[in-house]
């Protein structure tokens, strides 16, 4: 189970979207709140001590957590998906912006920095944004494939196992 804290500036719009897009997933707990002193929910100690992940909307966001929260963020993910505030609660342009944004954190943040950490020697912290990419979006091709040649490869799998897993995948992939 994974713990996402979605965060906008005022909690009305963007991480409202966000927190209904993604509280239906099984292996998520989702909340929203807003860095800005009149947001309908603020960014509080418990929400980020709750939160395996902090996605906020925008940079200024995520750096206002890091510095508001700074003894309270080692170890937890924190990042933005670049969704401006232009858009309107449940809208369908800011959900498609949302799940635009989603999937290429989920591609370029999880994935990649889930392979530098395997090939830099630190599987663990690998192993952990694959499964929370994983949580996000169990049918993500590349998540899944890449996770099960970290399992394959740390021999966690054997061969026969791989390949059914790999043939997973690849059937799962062309159906998409």
């Amino acid at each position: 189970m994974t713990n996402i804290l979605f965060v906008c500036s005022a909690n009305v719009d963007r991480s409202v979207t966000a927190e209904r897009m993604y509280k239906d997933r099984p292996q998520l707990e989702v909340k929203s709140a807003g860095v800005l002193w009149y947001a309908t929910k603020m960014v509080d100690e418990a929400l980020i001590q709750w939160a395996d992940v902090v996605l906020c909307m925008e940079e200024f966001q995520k750096q206002m957590i890091m510095r508001d929260f700074t003894g309270l963020v080692a170890g937890k993910i924190i990042d933005y998906l670049d969704v401006d505030d232009d858009y309107e609660r449940m809208s369908t342009e800011l959900k498609e912006a949302i799940k635009e944004q989603m999937d290429a954190w989920l591609r370029e943040n999880l994935n990649n920095r889930a392979l530098n950490c395997f090939e830099s020697g630190n599987p663990d912290e690998a192993e952990k944004r694959w499964k929370i990419a994983l949580d996000i979006d169990p049918d993500n091709a590349i998540c899944l494939y890449n996770y099960y040649m970290y399992l394959w490869k740390t021999a966690r799998i054997d061969d026969m196992e791989a390949v059914h897993r790999f043939t997973f995948v690849t059937v799962k992939d062309m159906n998409h």
